[in-house]
């Protein structure tokens, strides 16, 4: 235990965890303080500290963690983003900014080039940048779409459609501040019909009100549209004539193509009597998912 031995790190790293499960953040840090001081070093503890100081907007008290992981593993490009937004949140404006354009420069991969987008948009800063990199990480994501085939598909090929889903609101979110609102709405409202992620469903809410407070003559969407942010149940359905007598479930991977076109479905799992019904399912009518002109 920490009472009987404080040199042992394991006792201070169980109770920083189960703090930090609990919700107990204030706690944890404390905990994560003193497992730091007996091993000053350990990344998943700094990483730790780290989050939930950021967490708790003590962005100040993160920089310097966030510095000194940096010195011991200056290659990896997330933890510059980490610090940039310390820095950025922390009122070190220039540093931010300086840092994410160093990391845009690096060459990263698309993941990275969509975090330095994001948090130069969500800061406001050098904007035609955010727009760029933005830009060129939807581009290179939709490419990698267009190979998906459900004859051979890999855990990297459905990534591609998880990832599409985040760059497409990053690209809206720069589009929203640059104030090019029709195309910040196209590009969040897509990503919000495949994802329904809550910090989507927030940006999107942001752009139809601001669209509505400055264009008096269009309303904001009324709560008869479906694909309001909050109508989620009508969002993910869609319906299908009958397929067999009763009831039964089964489970289909789609390849969906734009202007609402189901081009492929493939049985996974599920009731044996449901595998042919990949005929009826290719001609739904579903919602088109895709951002204007993507």
């Amino acid at each position: 235990s920490i009472n009987s031995d404080p040199t042992q790190t394991l006792g201070y790293k169980m109770l920083a965890l189960v703090l930090t499960s609990m919700g107990r953040n204030v706690e944890a840090i404390q905990a994560w303080r003193d497992f730091l001081k007996v091993t000053p070093e350990d990344l998943d503890g700094m990483s730790s500290l780290s989050s939930l100081l950021a967490q708790q907007k003590r962005y100040t008290e993160a920089v310097p963690l966030l510095e000194s992981m940096i010195k011991l593993q200056p290659l990896i490009s997330s933890l510059r983003v980490r610090l940039a937004r310390a820095y950025l949140s922390s009122g070190e404006e220039d540093k931010g900014v300086g840092l994410l354009e160093d990391t845009a420069q690096d060459r990263p991969d698309v993941s990275i080039l969509n975090d330095v987008a994001y948090e130069l948009a969500d800061a406001n800063q050098k904007l035609p940048d955010a727009l760029k990199y933005a830009e060129d990480a939807v581009h290179q994501t939709e490419v990698a779409s267009k190979k998906t085939q459900l004859s051979d598909l890999t855990a990297e090929g459905l990534n591609v459609t998880r990832e599409l889903s985040t760059f497409w609101d990053t690209l809206g979110w720069v589009h929203f501040r640059l104030g090019h609102y029709d195309k910040a709405e196209s590009y969040v409202r897509a990503a919000w019909l495949l994802s329904q992620q809550g910090t989507i469903g927030d940006h999107l809410d942001q752009i139809r009100r601001r669209v509505a407070s400055l264009d008096h003559g269009r309303s904001a969407p009324s709560s008869a549209e479906p694909d309001r942010v909050d109508d989620l149940s009508e969002l993910r359905m869609t319906k299908l004539s009958r397929l067999i007598p009763g009831t039964g479930n089964a489970e289909f991977f789609l390849l969906v193509a734009p202007h609402a076109r189901i081009e492929d479905a493939k049985f996974i799992s599920g009731d044996d009597n449901l595998k042919d019904a990949s005929k009826m399912i290719l001609a739904a009518k579903i919602r088109d998912t895709f951002p204007e002109g993507s």
